[in-house]
């Protein structure tokens, strides 16, 4: 199985599939230097930034 992006999704997809199927070849790739960078801002992450008024 091939996961696309390091972030929470394929992570959350790694750990289920892994329950599901031990026996699963599973590969993960991230085009970005670290893994969950995209997402690490507080305007990037997924509903749960902070709101400024």
């Amino acid at each position: 199985m091939l996961l696309v992006g390091g972030g929470i999704m394929s992570a959350t997809l790694g750990v289920w599939f892994n329950e599901l199927e031990p026996g699963l070849s599973m590969e993960m790739v991230e085009r970005l230097d670290g893994v969950a960078m995209e997402s690490s801002s507080g305007w990037n992450n997924a509903g749960t930034a902070r709101l400024y008024s």
